[in-house]
């Protein structure tokens, strides 16, 4: 039997800056397997969630991210 070769799945660098007020205090960079850039935000967003940045007592604290590169890797 001959193996099956998978179709590469792009990986994607994103970069979560956490700020208040405009000045940021924090950045956490997450690698991502997605179908695409808008879903590696996604995922980055939801996974931030679990930082010790993104804590509650913190005013107007913002999260945003920025999809910095992707590779292909195989599965």
């Amino acid at each position: 039997m001959t193996p099956v070769k998978q179709l590469a799945v792009p990986r994607f660098v994103v970069e979560v800056v956490f700020s208040n007020a405009g000045a940021v205090y924090g950045i956490e960079t997450y690698p991502v397997d997605a179908a695409g850039r808008a879903d590696a935000r996604g995922i980055a967003l939801r996974r931030s969630e679990d930082s010790p940045y993104d804590d509650a007592r913190i005013p107007d604290r913002r999260r945003t991210a920025r999809v910095r590169r992707s590779v292909m890797t195989a599965r």
